[in-house]
């Protein structure tokens, strides 16, 4: 064959001619080499990686555009809510209302059974309006009641804290009607005499007996009758 020096059949010019079954052979022989598997199967592992993490990104990012998982540094952070102030205790004069014109809840918080039940019976007899009964936590429950109502319903409250002697005002910001809450405590004993009760215009008595603390509801409304 041209080109085939005198060298050899599989030389040329002193350089050794590789021919292409020698190739085939020699790479069955290298497939073959434990080196040689380990090489591959890392190979195979690094692409399966890479793969993977591919595929996760993908997949993260759709969740993320779709809004299905929300990243904490990029959910949006909620604007602080101040807290509400109290208003202060009125200090003008209110008219009080006949009792038929006041819708009143009463609440238990003196951990008495019945106790709301009993009372608002006792004003439905005197025909005030009963919206609710249930109970009420205060955090210091050592009062006569507390009677909350907010900015309409304050001649309303006036009304019924005239029924309790030694009861105490508090102004409720939340409440946005006429309807006021009455909240009785443990040294509620029973109702002033109806004969006794004052009439005509006056103030809301915000005033605790001295040496009580103020006391806040700190628990949520129930509505279980007869409480």
């Amino acid at each position: 064959m041209a080109g085939r020096g005198t060298d050899g059949a599989n030389e040329w010019r002193g350089h050794r001619i590789v021919t292409e079954d020698e190739l085939i052979r020699a790479q069955h022989r290298l497939s073959d080499e434990p080196a040689y598997r380990r090489v591959r199967l890392r190979h195979g592992i690094i692409l399966g990686l890479l793969a993977a993490i591919l595929v996760g990104a993908l997949l993260g990012a759709y969740l993320v555009k779709t809004g299905q998982w929300v990243l904490p540094d990029l959910a949006p952070k909620p604007a602080a809510v101040a807290p509400t102030a109290v208003p202060p205790c009125p200090v003008r004069k209110f008219d009080a209302l006949e009792p038929r014109q006041v819708r009143v809840n009463v609440l238990n918080s003196a951990g008495t059974p019945g106790l709301a039940g009993a009372t608002a019976t006792l004003l439905k007899e005197r025909e005030f309006r009963i919206g609710k009964t249930g109970n009420l936590t205060l955090d210091d429950p050592d009062v006569v009641a507390v009677i909350l109502s907010g900015p309409e319903g304050y001649a309303q409250a006036l009304s019924v804290q005239r029924q309790f002697k030694g009861a105490v005002f508090m102004p409720d910001p939340r409440n946005t009607g006429s309807t006021v809450d009455l909240v009785l405590g443990t040294r509620y004993k029973q109702m002033i005499d109806p004969a006794h009760v004052q009439a005509g215009p006056g103030r809301l008595s915000c005033q605790l007996p001295k040496g009580s603390a103020t006391p806040k509801p700190s628990g949520t409304k129930a509505a279980p009758s007869g409480k």
